[in-house]
């Protein structure tokens, strides 16, 4: 005979024993479970009994789990962001306050389940953005979007132009030409290294014959980008966009 009931039932104790408390304040309590988020560090909750009321409790992460996103370049500042996180949330009954806090409330009797569901809502929000490559810059495309939408700089985006060889190449975002200035076509790297450079700068020079324009690589600098690539851009008069200097750029990029 299988016991499995046994075997859930060392599943139980296993998580029971793995849960370490330690009191902040008369009321507040810190709890760190045994799961795991995107860091490999066990995710931590806190405990807040109401002064008035000890059977209200209130369980939050205090801003940790959005927070370590934001830092990691990862804001939620559109709205296709925002609904994908607030369908997570609800389906979990978590809230999320002013000072980015996701929350339960609960009371003695659901406490456990509370408890459950806000872990679950800070796994999947954690899990969200564990992402695929394409994702990543799927979101690094968006964002450049939302900056030009920002500073009113005209655009068309996706892009394929076919170059000498013919070859078709896509380019993130392309601005048309005014009185001002040429076309100007560009292209994103959101990992900037030598191997998708190699691509990136072929896509330029096999359209270069075919385009009167200028061209442009945006660099998400969120990790250092060696000083070597920006030098081999500039050796093919691409001009390279470092993203947290992209204010440096607006005046051309309107023009």
């Amino acid at each position: 005979m299988y016991d499995i009931n046994g075997l859930v039932d060392k599943y139980i104790d296993f998580i029971k024993e793995s849960i370490t408390i330690d009191k902040i304040e008369d009321n507040i309590f810190e709890i760190e479970t045994p799961f795991l988020d995107r860091r490999n560090d066990f995710i931590t909750i806190y405990a807040i009994f109401d002064k008035e009321n000890k059977n209200n409790i209130t369980l939050t992460d205090n801003g940790l789990t959005l927070t370590d996103l934001e830092l990691s370049g990862l804001e939620f500042n559109s709205p296709k962001r925002t609904k994908e996180l607030l369908t997570v949330l609800n389906g979990f009954g978590v809230q999320q306050d002013k000072k980015k806090s996701l929350f339960v409330n609960a009371t003695a009797e659901n406490f456990a389940h509370k408890k459950h569901n806000l872990i679950q809502a800070l796994l999947s929000v954690n899990d969200m953005f564990v992402l695929a490559q394409s994702k990543v810059m799927n979101l690094f495309f968006e964002d450049v979007g939302l900056y030009f939408d920002e500073k009113d700089i005209r655009y068309t985006s996706n892009i394929i132009l076919e170059g000498k060889s013919h070859f078709n190449h896509k380019f993130e975002y392309l601005i048309p030409k005014s009185k001002n200035a040429p076309e100007r076509t560009i292209k994103l790297l959101n990992r900037p290294k030598s191997e998708n450079l190699k691509a990136t700068l072929f896509a330029f020079e096999d359209t270069r014959e075919k385009r009167n324009g200028s061209g442009y690589i945006i660099l998400n600098d969120e990790i250092s980008i060696k000083s070597d690539l920006i030098a081999a851009i500039n050796e093919y008069n691409i001009k390279p966009i470092l993203w947290s200097q992209k204010h440096n750029f607006i005046d051309e990029l309107v023009a």
